[in-house]
């Protein structure tokens, strides 16, 4: 699991496009504690996140992968 924050200082609301990393199976939204907010983020070309965001808003985005574990 990896967890990134945004801040949005220009005052301007928009979408922010940001690169996750390779295998990343599910987006979501989450609070500043870390607890899922909100519906899952879709992604573009497997690994692109399109994030809302609002005036001088932090966005707190989780971004799960698929296991790097094999079976053998």
């Amino acid at each position: 699991m990896h967890v990134f924050r945004l801040y949005e200082w220009a005052g301007k609301s928009g979408d922010v496009q940001r690169k996750v990393p390779a295998g990343a199976k599910k987006v979501q939204l989450d609070n500043l504690m870390e607890q899922s907010e909100g519906s899952a983020l879709s992604l573009k070309d497997g690994n692109i996140v399109i994030v809302p965001v609002h005036p001088y808003e932090i966005v707190t985005v989780q971004v799960d992968r698929k296991s790097e574990i094999c079976d053998l």
